[in-house]
C-alpha cells in the first residue's frame, strides 16, 4: 500500500469517541474496491481514540502531505517506527525530554535564551551568569550590566572583571586593570608583568639601574657622594686613612675617625692619627692639651716630672713647704708666715695673733690682722658693740677660705656673736659696709633682735633698728646665702659671697634719704646701687 493510502485510512478514525466511525464524507477519486474492503477489514480494529487529525485530499485524489517525487514524509510526526519513552516528547520527530531540553523547554520549539539552561522544564540562568530582566548575562563582561545589572559602561568602554574600563591612551598598554608605558614601567618593563628588581628603574623598555638624589650612579651601584669614603664629592674620589684611623667623608669632605684614645691633632690624613693621648705631653688626654715645662702625660693627665701635686692652677707644688699652696693648692700661707710640714707658721721671731703673724707681740685690741678693718675702725666698732678694747677672731675670709656660702657657714655658724665687714666695688667706686649681730648664724630660720645694727665704715655711719619697721626679723638664716640683714633684705650676700643686693631702710635707719627701702638715695649711699656691685672681700669676725 502506497502513502497516500495509508494517510487516506488513518483519516478515518473519529476525533473522538469509545468506538470507530466513519468519516461525515468520503471522497473516493480512483480508489479501488479492495481498497475499500481493506479500509473496513482496519476499521474494525482501531483505537478508542485518535492520534492525528483527518487529513484533507485534494480534489487530485492525491495527499497534500506527501512529497510525490519521493515518497519520504514530511510532517512533525517521527517516522513509523520511532518510539519515545515515557519520560520523553517528540518534537519534530526527535524523542527529547523536555524538563532538561534547551530547545524545547517544558514544551516543543520554547527554546531557551543564550546563557540559560533548562532545568525541570524551566529556563534558568547559569552558573556564571545573572538574570537581568528577562535576560541572564554574565556581568564579568556585559558593557549593559557590568559589575551588576543595570551598571552601563560609557561609550568606548569595556567591561572586563565587572569593570567598566576606558581604552588605554596611544603608547600605554592594558596590563591587568591599569594602563602602563611599558617602555617605563618598573613593573611591567617591555612587557605586562614584567617588574624590574630592587634599584633598577624601566628605560626604553629595559631594566636598569637607577639612583635617588642626592645618590649618584657609580660603575654598577648607586652612592651618596656627600658621604661615601670610596667616591667621596664624586665617582672615584677614595678618602685616604693613616694609622689608627678609618676614613669617612662628611658633607663631601674626607676626614679621619681616629681609634680610642688617638687623635688628628695636626689636621693630615697622611699619618693618621698620630697623638695617643695617653702619653703626648702636647696632647695629653685631648688634642691641644699641653703639659707644663715640668711636667710628664701618663694616663691621659699632665702628673707633675719632680714628684710635687699638680694643682689647679697649673703648678706643681710640694704641698709641704710652698707657702702659696701650704697643705692644699688653695692654702695660702699670710705674710711673715712660712710653710712647715703642710702648715702655716710665723717666721723666726714672729708671734702668731689670731692667723696673722706680728713682729716680737700681739696688738692689744681690735679685729688682727684683717685686710679690712683698720685700727680706727677697731676702736669705731667696739664702740658700737658697746665692747671698748675686744679683741675679734676671723672665722671666715672669702680672699683666704674661697667664695662659697657653705664654707662661711662650716666655719662661723654656732660662734655667737659676730660681725661682717664686705668691701664692695660699685662702677669702680670702693665701700666698706657690714653688719653686727649678737645671734650666732645658722642654716635655716629667722632672728629678730633690735640689738643687731648695720654700718658703714666708709660713712663712718651705724644704722640702728628703727621703730615701726615692718620687718618681722633682724637676720636671716639661709643654707644658701652669706649673711643676710633685715627683712627687705636690707643686705644679703649670695651663694657666691661675690654678689647680693641692697634694700636698705627696709629695717635699718637710713643716713640720708627716706626709711621704708624704696628709696634710690638711701640704698645708694650704703651700697652705691641696689645690685650693681660685686664683691672683692669679705670677713667674718666672732668673739
Amino acid at each position: 500500500m502506497h502513502n497516500g493510502m495509508r494517510k487516506a485510512i488513518r483519516t478515518s478514525l473519529a476525533p473522538s469517541g469509545s468506538s470507530c466511525g466513519f468519516p461525515e464524507k468520503w471522497y473516493l477519486s480512483g480508489m479501488r474496491w479492495s481498497s475499500l474492503c481493506f479500509f473496513a477489514l482496519f476499521s474494525a480494529g482501531c483505537a478508542t481514540t485518535q492520534e492525528d487529525p483527518p487529513a484533507r485530499v485534494d480534489s487530485g485524489g492525491s495527499d497534500s502531505s506527501v512529497d510525490t517525487s519521493t515518497g519520504t514524509d514530511t510532517g512533525t510526526d517521527a517516522p513509523a517506527d520511532a518510539t519515545c519513552t515515557a519520560a520523553q516528547t517528540k518534537c519534530s520527530g526527535v524523542c527529547v525530554d523536555t524538563k532538561t531540553d534547551a530547545k524545547n523547554c517544558g514544551a516543543c520549539a520554547k527554546a531557551c535564551t543564550s546563557g540559560q539552561t533548562c532545568e525541570a522544564g524551566t529556563c534558568a540562568c547559569t552558573a556564571s551568569s545573572t538574570k537581568c530582566g528577562t535576560d541572564c548575562v554574565d556581568t564579568k563582561v556585559d558593557t549593559k550590566n557590568c559589575g551588576g545589572c543595570g551598571k552601563a559602561c560609557s561609550t568606548g568602554q569595556t567591561c572586563e572583571a565587572g569593570v567598566c574600563t576606558s581604552p588605554c591612551p596611544t603608547g600605554q598598554t592594558k596590563c591587568g586593570t591599569k594602563c602602563v608605558d611599558t617602555t617605563s614601567d618598573s613593573s611591567n618593563c617591555g612587557a605586562c608583568d614584567k617588574p624590574c628588581a630592587t634599584g633598577q628603574a624601566c628605560v626604553a623598555s629595559a631594566c636598569a639601574l637607577s639612583c635617588d638624589l642626592p645618590k649618584i650612579k657609580c660603575t654598577d651601584k648607586c652612592v651618596d657622594p656627600g658621604f661615601d669614603a670610596d667616591n667621596c664629592g664624586g665617582c672615584g674620589k677614595k678618602c685616604a686613612s693613616g694609622p689608627k684611623s678609618t676614613p669617612a667623608c662628611s658633607s663631601s669632605a674626607c676626614l679621619l675617625i681616629c681609634d680610642t684614645g688617638y687623635g688628628n691633632c695636626n689636621d693630615k690624613s697622611d699619618d693618621g692619627c698620630e697623638s695617643e693621648f695617653a702619653t703626648d705631653a702636647k696632647n695629653c688626654g685631648g688634642c691641644g692639651k699641653a703639659c707644663g715645662a715640668t711636667e710628664t702625660c701618663s694616663a691621659g693627665a699632665c702628673k707633675c716630672a719632680g714628684g710635687g701635686t699638680k694643682c689647679p692652677d697649673g703648678a706643681c707644688a710640694d704641698l709641704t713647704s710652698d707657702v702659696t699652696h701650704c697643705g692644699s693648692c688653695t692654702k695660702v700661707c699670710g705674710s711673715n708666715q712660712v710653710c712647715t710640714t703642710g702648715s702655716c707658721v710665723c717666721k723666726p721671731g714672729y708671734v702668731l695673733c689670731g692667723d696673722t703673724c706680728f713682729a716680737t707681740s700681739c696688738p692689744p685690741t681690735g679685729f688682727i690682722g684683717s685686710s679690712l678693718i683698720t685700727t680706727t675702725d677697731s676702736t669705731l666698732l667696739n664702740t658700737w658693740v658697746g665692747s671698748p678694747g675686744a679683741t675679734w677672731t676671723r672665722c671666715y675670709s672669702r680672699a683666704l677660705d674661697g667664695a662659697s656660702s657653705s664654707t662661711f657657714h662650716a666655719k662661723c655658724d654656732g660662734k655667737g656673736a659676730t660681725i661682717s665687714v664686705a668691701k664692695l666695688n660699685s662702677s669702680g667706686t670702693i665701700r666698706i659696709i657690714g653688719g653686727y649681730t649678737p645671734i650666732s648664724w645658722t642654716t635655716s630660720g629667722t632672728v629678730n633682735n633690735t640689738s643687731t645694727f648695720l654700718f658703714s665704715l666708709t660713712n663712718s655711719y651705724q644704722h640702728v633698728y628703727r621703730t615701726g619697721s615692718p620687718s618681722s626679723y633682724t637676720q636671716y638664716n639661709g643654707s644658701t646665702y652669706g649673711p643676710t640683714f633685715g627683712g627687705g633684705h636690707d643686705l644679703t650676700f649670695s651663694s657666691t659671697m661675690g654678689a647680693g643686693y641692697c634694700y636698705m631702710g627696709y629695717t635699718f635707719k637710713c643716713r640720708t634719704g627716706i626709711d621704708g627701702g624704696t628709696d634710690t638715695t638711701c640704698r645708694n649711699d650704703f651700697c652705691g646701687s641696689y645690685s650693681s656691685w660685686i664683691v672683692e672681700d669679705l670677713e667674718v669676725w666672732y668673739k
